[in-house]
């Protein structure tokens, strides 16, 4: 899931001069015959004590780069020093964030590892379980493609897309992915399976997951500092490859392009690609969440919105699901979802004044319930949606989610005990909202 990258410079520890061993034994003048030997083992004893500190002090002035003509003049009385490898490229989460803490030392370098990620990097050793470091200068242009192409509505192609194409379909499965949920999954459990639940724990902790029934929620993070573990450094390296090496295995070209766009762009979303809901919804979070989208930019009140507004409305559905987990109901999910978004939304470049209102929208989408069912009143929907065209979002989206649970859902729970037509159901929304008009005129007045 970000345009925005801070990049900062990558530095490399500066590795010790090793010293020549042809010249490491030089040899003082004699002294004069007639001086007794104990004279020579004393003066020889204070020769080696103060070559030693010379030797000890060179060394230390040289690792900080300074003063190296100093080291090369005392050089001639030092042991050989073997040269500390270089530190790991820093890695990016989607290219702005470094990680400096990774120490790569005490693994070797492997570049035939089967999960190798092919995009170019420095000459810079890498950890095995890693793989290779991701280039993020792609990682930007992707992102840059999703913001422009699809949030702004540029990708006119993708759009139409978004607003025909059957989502149904896919039900729980999600959509296609060439690296699958299933084997995402599969490979996770596989490289902790044999730890301790302690252990397994802490490492998925260290990436913002956890181990929930049956899946692993949270949205993955990996811009925080990690241990050197090769289990650890393994699931790092799955990530990677399940976030910015993935692609779709749409048949139609036009549909692989469009979605692919996403995928590589926010890459945040694959993790709720095939994730399963619990048993009222039977569709997959990634399903539903597109859904919600396409129900949303098909209503004809999405046409009045501005620019801003549509980008609002467009992430606010990719993004309003992000806390929920696997297969069970998770209460609070919506304050969950911001806080999952808040990770990684500043790697967008949007104002902030666009963010906070994407993340306000994200928290607070569950407004109609509480407003239906009589625990939100007309006051409390005007003081979460701050401006008339929030609160037209917020009625675009409420109306859309709750029409994308199943295709019966809210034809039962608008009107208690009793169950609607579509056409009845539209009609008792617009007249449920409609009590908000004009405490939306008086907030724009």
């Amino acid at each position: 899931m970000h345009i925005f990258f801070k990049s900062k410079n990558i530095q490399n520890n500066k590795n010790y001069k090793v010293i020549d061993n042809n010249t490491a034994q030089k040899q003082p003048k004699e002294d004069d015959k007639d001086k007794n030997s104990s004279s020579k083992t004393t003066k020889k004893a204070v020769f080696i004590s103060t070559a030693s500190v010379l030797s000890a002090l060179g060394i230390c002035l040289a690792t900080r780069g300074k003063y190296k003509n100093l080291l090369k003049k005392i050089s001639g009385i030092s042991h050989s020093t073997t040269p500390k490898p270089a530190r790991s490229q820093t890695f990016y989460h989607n290219g702005n964030t470094p990680v400096n803490n990774v120490k790569p030392d005490s693994i070797p370098v492997n570049n035939s590892s089967a999960n190798t990620l092919n995009n170019k990097t420095n000459n810079t050793p890498v950890n095995s379980n890693t793989a290779r470091n991701l280039n993020p200068v792609n990682i930007k242009s992707n992102a840059d493609n999703f913001i422009l192409n699809f949030i702004k509505g540029q990708n006119k192609a993708l759009e139409k897309i978004i607003l025909t194409l059957d989502f149904t379909v896919y039900g729980k499965k999600g959509l296609p992915l060439k690296y699958t949920r299933e084997q995402f999954l599969q490979d996770i459990n596989d490289t902790i399976k044999n730890l301790s639940p302690q252990r397994q724990c802490d490492i998925l902790k260290q990436f913002n997951l956890t181990k929930g029934f049956n899946d692993i929620d949270g949205i993955p993070v990996l811009s925080g500092k990690i241990d050197n573990s090769p289990e650890t450094q393994k699931i790092k390296a799955l990530i990677e490859k399940f976030y910015y090496k993935n692609e779709t295995t749409f048949s139609d070209p036009e549909t692989k392009k469009a979605f692919d766009e996403i995928v590589k762009g926010f890459p945040e979303f694959n993790m709720i690609i095939g994730k399963v809901q619990h048993r009222t919804h039977i569709y997959s979070v990634d399903i539903h969440s597109l859904n919600v989208l396409q129900k949303s930019m098909n209503n004809p009140s999405y046409t009045a919105l501005s620019d801003e507004g549509k980008e609002i409305l467009k992430l606010t559905a990719l993004m309003h699901d992000f806390g929920k987990k696997g297969k069970i109901i998770t209460q609070g999910h919506a304050a969950i979802s911001r806080k999952e978004a808040e990770l990684f939304i500043d790697n967008y470049n949007l104002p902030n004044h666009v963010k906070e209102r994407v993340l306000n929208h994200i928290e607070n989408h569950h407004w109609f319930e509480a407003y239906n069912k009589g625990i939100l009143d007309e006051h409390g929907v005007k003081n979460l949606f701050k401006t008339p065209e929030d609160l037209e979002i917020a009625k675009i989206l409420a109306k859309a989610d709750f029409e994308s649970v199943n295709p019966f859902f809210h034809l039962n729970k608008m009107t208690y005990g009793k169950i609607l037509t579509q056409s009845e159901f539209d009609a008792e929304f617009a007249k449920k909202v409609s009590k908000l008009v004009g405490l939306c005129a008086a907030k724009k007045a």
